[in-house]
């Protein structure tokens, strides 16, 4: 187990080195401003896709994990599920292209490309729950950010301009089609030989209406940190010129590296805890609890100490003068990371034993603290009162999620 820890750990580094290549490729072709409405409308695409990216993908790999219903029924139910969420949210990433930046493409575009990433969430969601998590990440992490990378970088020396946020878009979805058809294949070639699933009459799967209710509980109680990042850049997009959203944008994905240990150790103890709990096995899953809280802290620690030392010469070194404002929120962030990180795996134990709907009531109230609090400070602090809210949001959720896991796990 500790062999698919230590393997996971470095397949997450070269994902996050990816994605860093991405941003210094499309920052440097483009403009602070077109950068910035690149972020934007990135932002709003990660927050479409949220449902699928975070709730789907979690619910898929606990009842895949714990033997409750069969795969194919699931997948095709998944698949209906993201067909009529894109129903339901069709015209706001029109809407909100149209108003904001008078261009209609866009809107279209992100709309394609909140699409293609809720399908591979499904697609890695069967890795993850088949225990091929290293599979997983590289198709939910490396094959997107290569694809970016590299798409990006040839259409600057074709062009041999500027990176318009057009253009910078259109790649991402290519890159995010390209990521899904390496899904669809990893997931056929590694899962071909093995059962597809579980045997339904042992094991009832939950309704149609209890599996909806489950993914959106999931995805508020795992996306808060997620969605508060979001939540921050488009408010940072309405109330700010759009430049500030991408030094913003920028920001958090350094500050990010704190939280990078979290990822792997969620890798590693999500189908764990599934299994442990769904077994009865509670003293197993609190003592994976408490260790890999204890290391993450320490780790994650480390990792946002160097982030707010250097990361004023990280900024100039990667991104450029021009995006020297974004190390101004580094601070808030970096600790924001470590709290989020230190905490993490309390909101993953809570989740596998089946608590996301009261985990997602404390989850709401930290949103809505979350988007009060942007709303009041940014206006006034920029980039700070934004990475302030977020932080404020962090804390409060980690007290509320340790004094239910407390509560729950005391009763049994």
């Amino acid at each position: 187990m500790l062999r698919t820890l230590f393997t996971a750990i470095p397949v997450r580094f070269a994902g996050v080195v990816l994605a860093y290549l991405a941003l210094v490729v499309i920052s440097r072709a483009a403009s602070p401003a077109e950068f910035g409405t690149y972020a934007f409308l990135l932002a709003l695409a990660m927050l479409l896709a949220s449902p699928a990216r975070l709730g789907l993908r979690r619910y898929l790999t606990r009842e895949w994990s714990a033997g409750r219903g069969e795969a194919s029924e699931l997948r095709r139910w998944a698949y209906g599920t993201i067909a009529r969420g894109a129903l339901i949210v069709a015209l706001v990433p029109v809407l909100v292209a149209t108003l904001r930046f008078g261009d209609l493409v866009l809107g279209v575009v992100i709309f394609g490309a909140a699409i293609l990433i809720a399908l591979n969430a499904v697609q890695t969601a069967a890795l993850y729950a088949a225990r091929r998590p290293i599979a997983g990440q590289i198709c939910e992490l490396i094959a997107r950010n290569l694809a970016v990378v590299t798409l990006a970088s040839s259409v600057v020396l074709i062009t041999g301009g500027d990176l318009s946020a057009r253009a910078a878009i259109a790649v991402f979805a290519t890159a995010s089609a390209l990521a899904l058809a390496i899904s669809i294949g990893t997931r056929r070639a590694l899962l071909s030989g093995l059962p597809e699933g579980h045997d339904s009459t042992k094991q009832t799967a939950a309704s149609t209406s209890g599996r909806y209710r489950a993914v959106i509980a999931l995805s508020a109680a795992a996306g808060i940190q997620m969605l508060a990042t979001q939540v921050d850049l488009l408010a940072l997009g309405f109330l700010r010129p759009i430049e500030e959203t991408g030094y913003y944008r920028l920001a958090a994905q350094l500050a990010g590296l704190a939280a990078v240990p979290l990822a792997a150790a969620t890798t590693y103890a999500e189908p764990r805890f599934s299994k442990w709990l769904h077994g009865g096995n509670t003293t197993a899953a609190v003592m994976l609890l408490k260790r890999g809280a204890t290391a993450l802290a320490a780790v994650s620690g480390a990792i946002a100490v160097m982030v707010v030392t250097f990361g004023a010469d990280l900024v100039f070194f990667l991104f450029g003068p021009a995006y020297a404002p974004a190390a101004e929120p580094l601070g808030l962030l970096a600790v924001n990371a470590w709290a989020a990180c230190s905490f993490g795996l309390v909101m993953t134990l809570a989740m596998s034993a089946g608590l996301e709907r009261k985990l997602a009531s404390a989850a709401a109230i930290a949103l809505a603290a979350n988007v009060v609090l942007s709303l009041i400070a940014i206006p006034h602090f920029a980039m700070q009162g934004a990475a302030a809210a977020t932080l404020a949001s962090t804390v409060l959720l980690r007290i509320l999620a340790f004094r239910l896991i407390t509560r729950e796990m005391g009763k049994s």
